[in-house]
Formats: C-alpha cells, structure tokens, sequence
C-alpha cells in the first residue's frame, strides 16, 4: 500500500525485518522478550530506509497496539499516525494499547479514547511480559481503546 508518497507499508509475519527485529529486543525492558512477538505481526513504513514500525498482536476478543517506534531522523513528519491509522483500518475488534500522558493527544486524533480497564485477565501479565514494568513505573500510563 502507497503512504504519503514513496513510502509502503508492509506487513510481516515472519518477523523477516531484522533490524526490527533486533530493535525490538535491544530496547525490551522485559528479560523474556517472546512474548512480544506471540500472536503478532509487524507493520513498517519503509522508503530506501526503515522509517517507522509497529506490533499489533491478536486475541480472542480484542488486539494490542505495541511498539510503535519511529526512528529518530523520521520523526514529527506524521509516519507514525499514517502507520498505526492503515495497520488498524481491517481489524474488526477493539485496539488497545498503553501509552504515557504526553502521547494521549497523539492517540486521540487516531481515534483512541482513555479507557479506565483493561480488557485482560490475570494472564494479561504472562501474554504481555512488560505489564509488571508498567505498573510500576514512575511515569504514568494510560489504558486507550479504538472500538472497530
């Protein structure tokens, strides 16, 4: 699919972008970081270069936005909103995700509204890993959702 010009997005299932890849696990907070790719595909902007990437894994009755990273060079010129906005546009459950205050604004234009639950049970920490990392932050995250 054509993005804002010259940019594609694409999306990968078998984790074939190494430099996501090893992106993702350098920067995982969580020792274990399998759990990031169970039930998950990758969507990247690509020109000549990686600009922008996501994970969006599925369950049962809802998914979970994850990892959105733009690199640094690419930032403020929308990669990101256009990224999330076509992943997102065939998934026909609720999006959830966990974002800090400063990106609620960022999210709200997407569509997402602050939601005060969480849709998951108890193993919502064993599927997720980095859940027990959040919640014990000092910095404050808030639970957002895109009803499809």
């Amino acid at each position: 699919m054509a993005i804002a010009g010259k940019q594609a997005l694409h999306r990968s299932k078998t984790w074939d972008q190494r430099q996501i890849l090893w992106h993702i696990i350098k920067n995982s907070t969580n020792q274990d970081p399998l759990p990031i790719f169970t039930n998950s595909q990758c969507y990247y902007l690509k020109n000549k270069q990686l600009l922008s990437y996501c994970v969006i894994s599925q369950h049962k009755t809802f998914y979970h936005l994850k990892d959105v990273y733009t690199f640094p060079e690419y930032r403020r010129q929308g990669f990101a909103g256009q990224l999330i906005s076509q992943s997102i546009k065939t998934l026909k459950k609720p999006i959830y995700l966990l974002c800090k205050t400063a990106l609620i604004p960022f999210y709200q234009k997407l569509g997402f509204q602050k939601t005060p639950q969480f849709p998951f049970s108890i193993k919502w920490k064993k599927i997720f890993g980095d859940v027990a990392l959040y919640l014990s932050s000092r910095e404050t995250y808030h639970v957002m959702v895109k009803s499809q």
